[in-house]
Protein backbone atom coordinates (compact mmCIF):
# COMPACT_ATOMS: atom_id res chain seq x y z
CA UNK A 1 0.00 0.00 0.00
CA UNK A 2 3.30 2.58 0.15
CA UNK A 3 6.88 2.10 0.42
CA UNK A 4 7.90 -0.06 4.02
CA UNK A 5 10.65 1.75 4.15
CA UNK A 6 8.92 5.31 4.52
CA UNK A 7 5.01 4.36 5.65
CA UNK A 8 4.91 1.85 9.22
CA UNK A 9 1.71 0.86 8.42
CA UNK A 10 1.97 -0.30 4.84
CA UNK A 11 0.61 -3.54 3.98
CA UNK A 12 1.43 -6.33 1.37
CA UNK A 13 -1.16 -6.07 -1.49
CA UNK A 14 -1.94 -9.93 -2.66
CA UNK A 15 -3.32 -9.71 -5.68
CA UNK A 16 -4.62 -7.07 -7.90
CA UNK A 17 -7.45 -7.83 -10.12
CA UNK A 18 -9.83 -6.71 -12.63
CA UNK A 19 -12.17 -6.33 -8.73
CA UNK A 20 -9.68 -4.07 -7.13
CA UNK A 21 -7.17 -2.53 -9.85
CA UNK A 22 -8.76 0.84 -9.78
CA UNK A 23 -9.37 1.33 -5.74
CA UNK A 24 -5.26 0.07 -5.87
CA UNK A 25 -3.72 2.50 -8.38
CA UNK A 26 -5.84 5.14 -6.53
CA UNK A 27 -4.36 4.48 -3.35
CA UNK A 28 -0.86 4.25 -4.96
CA UNK A 29 -1.08 7.13 -6.60
CA UNK A 30 -2.04 8.89 -3.42
CA UNK A 31 1.74 8.00 -1.95
CA UNK A 32 2.94 8.46 -5.38
CA UNK A 33 2.73 12.37 -4.93
CA UNK A 34 4.76 12.38 -1.85
CA UNK A 35 7.14 10.61 -3.22
CA UNK A 36 9.08 12.24 -6.55
CA UNK A 37 10.28 8.85 -8.09
CA UNK A 38 6.70 7.73 -8.36
CA UNK A 39 8.27 4.08 -7.31
CA UNK A 40 5.65 1.57 -6.29
CA UNK A 41 2.95 3.38 -8.18
CA UNK A 42 4.74 3.46 -11.05
CA UNK A 43 6.09 0.10 -11.23
CA UNK A 44 2.21 -1.27 -10.16
CA UNK A 45 1.08 1.20 -13.40
CA UNK A 46 3.49 -0.33 -15.97
CA UNK A 47 2.59 -3.67 -14.80
CA UNK A 48 -0.92 -3.83 -14.88
CA UNK A 49 -0.78 -2.20 -18.44
CA UNK A 50 1.42 -5.54 -19.13
CA UNK A 51 -0.59 -7.95 -18.01
CA UNK A 52 -4.24 -6.35 -19.90
CA UNK A 53 -2.04 -5.69 -23.03
CA UNK A 54 -0.56 -9.27 -23.12
CA UNK A 55 -2.62 -10.99 -21.53
CA UNK A 56 -0.37 -12.55 -18.68
CA UNK A 57 0.28 -12.73 -15.08
CA UNK A 58 2.60 -10.68 -13.48
CA UNK A 59 4.64 -11.21 -10.39
CA UNK A 60 6.05 -8.54 -8.15
CA UNK A 61 8.67 -10.01 -5.64
CA UNK A 62 11.82 -9.31 -4.06
CA UNK A 63 14.86 -10.48 -5.92
CA UNK A 64 16.56 -10.59 -2.62
CA UNK A 65 13.68 -14.06 -1.65
CA UNK A 66 15.17 -16.41 -4.40
CA UNK A 67 12.73 -18.95 -3.44
CA UNK A 68 10.13 -16.88 -4.02
CA UNK A 69 11.52 -15.30 -7.87
CA UNK A 70 11.47 -19.46 -8.49
CA UNK A 71 8.21 -20.03 -7.09
CA UNK A 72 6.90 -17.27 -9.29
CA UNK A 73 9.08 -18.16 -12.44
CA UNK A 74 7.21 -21.77 -11.77
CA UNK A 75 3.98 -20.01 -11.86
CA UNK A 76 2.82 -20.83 -8.72
CA UNK A 77 -0.24 -19.06 -6.82
CA UNK A 78 1.37 -18.40 -3.88
CA UNK A 79 4.22 -16.46 -3.53
CA UNK A 80 5.23 -13.57 -1.09
CA UNK A 81 4.95 -10.66 -3.44
CA UNK A 82 1.89 -9.68 -5.66
CA UNK A 83 0.68 -11.32 -8.18
CA UNK A 84 -1.63 -8.98 -11.21
CA UNK A 85 -3.45 -10.52 -13.15
CA UNK A 86 -5.77 -8.79 -15.43
CA UNK A 87 -5.83 -11.17 -17.83
CA UNK A 88 -9.77 -11.84 -19.62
Amino acid sequence: TCDARRCSDAELIRLINRENVDTVLNKLVDQSIRDATGSVYGKVLSMTKLSRELGVRVYIVSGYRVHEVVKAINGEDYVYGTIIDLRE
